[in-house]
């Protein structure tokens, strides 16, 4: 006799297999779906090698060799790639300097950038801290420039040395200067070995043979700036004065 009148029970058999198969068929399908999932990492994608960004503003940059009240004999590269060429001062130029500087020389409201040389830990290996005096409205990569145009990197003996951080001060707590900047706030800890330079104009008496200079590229030499990176002091031990910038200039 059928369970339900008017319907074969043989069918109500086989319903109940199929519905255990297609229940078994979902729970193994979730077990695909779930382990393919566990098998996909939830850590963030590895970081890319780091690209240091290219300067802004390009410069031409050239080591002084020699020089007078009127000119610099400059030179750059060696061997078969070496170039030389003179530079005759004009009375629209402008010379601008790296001028070693000090804790004491940092006020509040001037701009201090950091410039470094990225390492293997995607941090900067600080090669200068480049102090602006009286600050002002940094550009959009959010860098601040001289008067003359320049970050202060310009000048620099390694073409790896770039700007990475830099902003106002707004305090100076002992060692401590803080700042403000397009990445927020910042603090550098200036003690007095630390290679603080002072951007400032100088004069063309004060330029040494075996300084490093910049200028942008393709600028009218009567009216162009110069930025003047200033030879590394002697290391050698000696007497007075020893392992200090001479005072004199070129001739």
């Amino acid at each position: 006799m059928s369970a339900f009148p008017g319907k074969p029970a043989g069918k109500i058999a086989w319903i109940a297999p199929i519905a255990v198969l297609a229940a078994l068929l979902l729970v193994f399908g979730a077990i695909i779906v779930l382990s393919r999932r566990a098998a996909v990492s939830d850590a963030p994608a590895e970081a890319g090698p780091f690209q240091i960004p290219a300067l802004a503003h390009p410069v031409d940059t050239w080591d002084v060799g020699d020089g007078d009240s009127s000119r610099l004999l400059l030179a750059r590269g060696s061997g078969g790639n070496s170039e030389s060429r003179e530079l005759a001062f004009a009375a629209g130029m402008s010379f601008e300097g790296l001028v070693p500087g000090a804790l004491e020389d940092v006020k509040v409201g001037d701009w201090l950038t950091a410039i470094g040389v990225p390492n293997d830990v995607r941090s900067f290996a600080v090669k200068q801290m480049v102090l602006i005096p009286g600050g002002g409205k940094p550009d959009e990569d959010g860098f601040l420039r001289s008067p003359g145009g320049f970050t202060g990197s310009e000048a620099a003996r390694s073409t790896a040395e770039k700007p990475f951080a830099g902003g106002t001060v707004e305090a100076i707590n002992g060692t401590v200067v803080t700042v403000r900047g397009l990445a927020g706030e910042m603090q550098f800890d200036i003690l007095p070995n630390a290679p603080l330079r002072i951007l400032r104009k100088i004069a063309t008496s004060d330029i040494q043979p075996g300084d490093r200079i910049a200028f942008a590229a393709g600028a009218n030499e009567a009216t162009m700036s110069v930025l003047v990176l200033p030879s590394p002091p002697p290391t050698a031990p000696g007497g007075p004065g020893a392992g200090q910038r001479p005072q004199s200039g070129l001739p």
